[in-house]
């Protein structure tokens, strides 16, 4: 050969035989110099069957050729070796190759290079920064920065033609982080007990006055507190049995409390005052108007050291996440199979079929609720049904509907 060239590139004409998915056939233009090509067989110059990617049927790809001899070494040929497939932009892998179009831009290309999609900001985020390290395929890649790794599906909007529309929306994401401690130590929280006052609802005022020579009479007064109106009071006439003789004080307080017992249940949040010394040691508020909850904070951050080892946080993003256990409650037979992972109708069906996660913080709010009933609530009377007050109204309008995550779910 007068010129002796190596490297060619070509189109490919067939991929794969029956020995071997990664050996294609490539036709070499302009090879010249007696080498004659119909179109044959090349092998893979880097490792495929690690890292597997094959062109398509029309890409171009790099040959490069080792000339060896035979027949006694009378006769020479030329074994193929491939690498590719040529790209020219992101926004063009698998569509084929256009020389025009690429960064190189061969000098005897027809077409200007376009420009380079990475420069414009309206459409960075869609493929890999200079500095990250990428697998790209469709519209799904896998990128690799110093302390992120991040798994996408969907990172240009769906139908966009062009493929640089980036996804704000929906992507699929597992996005991998690690750094220092504060990673975690943000999202920490610690419970504390805290003391709270319930406020009265009612006022009850009591006073034994002196009604008329030689009588007494039990006054009991209830107040609403927000309106200040009166919603109850004793008189001599409607309450003859709280006017006694001046000589039987003590009948008068016995009676008195016994109005008191049947009034406090009936007005469950109650604050009770009187001057009487005989009614000195009665309740001055009712059961539960001192609570202690539990709260959850956010901890204090700890100083980050030398010596501190770090933290890791995973985020998982999509419409929709299902977890699966292989030996979970509801068993699929059809997630794995020779040809997708999960095909359409099952996908449908596991959507449909999945438990729904429990919000936490939700599930912790009901149940702080049933705590304060199961500790606060009173019968007026023995086998009669509690008081309708604040904490069982609240529980039974709670709707339980809003404790489950219909966005996550299990088997």
């Amino acid at each position: 050969m007068a010129n002796k060239v190596i490297l060619y590139d070509g189109f490919v004409t067939e991929v794969g035989n029956k020995y071997d998915d990664h050996v294609i056939k490539v036709r070499v233009t302009g090879a010249g110099d007696g080498i004659k090509d119909k179109g044959e067989y090349a092998y893979p110059l880097f490792p495929t069957k690690y890292f597997h990617v094959l062109p398509k049927i029309g890409d171009r790809v790099f040959v490069m050729l080792k000339e060896y001899t035979f027949d006694a070494n009378t006769q020479k040929g030329f074994k193929r070796y491939w690498i590719g497939p040529m790209e020219s932009q992101w926004d063009t892998v698998g569509d084929g190759y256009n020389v025009g179009q690429s960064l190189e831009a061969d000098a005897d290309a027809a077409n200007s290079p376009k420009p380079n999609i990475n420069n414009d900001k309206t459409k960075q985020g869609v493929y890999p920064a200079k500095d990250e390290v990428a697998v790209h395929k469709g519209n799904t890649d896998i990128i690799l920065s110093n302390t992120q790794i991040n798994i996408r599906a969907g990172k240009f909007v769906f139908g966009d033609k062009d493929k640089t529309k980036f996804n704000d929306k929906n992507q699929g994401i597992i996005n991998i982080r690690y750094g220092n401690s504060n990673i975690k130590e943000n999202q920490e929280t610690e419970t504390i007990n805290e003391t709270v006052y319930i406020d009265p609802e009612y006022s009850i005022y009591v006073e034994v006055k002196e009604n008329t020579p030689n009588k007494l009479f039990g006054y009991i007064r209830v107040t609403k507190i927000s309106d200040n109106t009166i919603t109850y009071e004793t008189t001599p006439t409607d309450n003859p049995l709280l006017l006694v003789s001046d000589i039987k004080r003590n009948l008068v307080v016995k009676r008195i409390k016994d109005y008191l017992k049947v009034k406090k249940r009936k007005y469950n949040r109650w604050v009770f005052t009187s001057t009487e010394p005989e009614l000195a040691n009665e309740d001055k508020y009712f059961d539960g108007h001192i609570q202690t909850e539990s709260v959850k904070k956010p901890k204090k951050l700890k100083n980050i050291t030398s010596s501190d080892t770090g933290g890791s946080v995973i985020n998982v993003m999509a419409n929709r996440i299902n977890l699966f256990s292989y030996d979970g409650l509801k068993k699929y037979d059809n997630l794995l199979n020779n040809d997708k992972i999960i095909d359409e109708e099952e996908q449908t069906k596991i959507n449909k079929e999945l438990q729904s996660i429990v919000y936490g913080e939700k599930l912790v709010e009901f149940l702080r609720l049933v705590k304060t009933y199961v500790t606060t609530h009173i019968h007026p009377f023995h086998g009669m049904p509690p008081i309708q007050d604040n904490p069982v109204l609240k529980i039974t309008e709670f709707d339980l509907d809003n404790l489950l995550n219909k966005n996550i779910k299990t088997n």
